[in-house]
């Protein structure tokens, strides 16, 4: 299953790391690396160093607002599987609605003889197939999460070291 992972605030691309840190960087076959996240996936002790930054000398920053959001969507895709959670839930909760909504016109068609009208009744049949589409993709998705995170070939687990017994 996809992990969440936790960044320390403030964490950029500039960073020291140590030759094990490194080695185990490399194995990742990843080719979207997400090098601020993978870094605090590893797990191994980090320490921030605090500095103000000088205006820039020379030039202008390369990074816009279009690379800048595909950063911050490649974070939150390469740990987050919440955007499939979204749309599992709301298409249970939309078809769960829409079910009680059924109900209530089907118990006062039988029992007090009144049906809706027009467009409420075509309207609650979009719903309903829209929220059961939302859920079936949602669960198609988990799936495919699944073997997303599968394809990805990130360890188990990072060994820090070893007792030569």
């Amino acid at each position: 299953m996809l992990s969440e992972v936790n960044m320390p605030l403030d964490s950029g691309d500039f960073s020291a790391l140590d030759h094990k840190a490194i080695s185990n960087l490399k194995k990742f076959p990843e080719k979207n690396k997400y090098i601020r996240g993978l870094r605090s996936w590893i797990g191994f002790r980090q320490t921030s160093f605090e500095y103000e930054r000088d205006e820039r000398y020379k030039g202008v920053p390369k990074y816009n607002f279009i690379s800048l959001t595909k950063l911050a969507l490649d974070g939150f895709f390469s740990f987050s599987n919440f955007p499939l959670k979204i749309a599992t839930m709301s298409g249970f909760i939309i078809t769960f609605f829409c079910i009680l909504y059924i109900l209530y016109i089907l118990i006062n068609k039988i029992f007090i003889g009144v049906a809706p009208q027009g467009w409420s009744s075509l309207m609650i049949i979009v719903l309903f197939l829209g929220g059961l589409h939302l859920l079936v993709l949602g669960i198609i998705g988990e799936y495919i999460a699944r073997i997303y995170d599968q394809v990805k070939g990130r360890p188990d687990y990072i060994v820090d070291f070893t007792n030569n017994i």
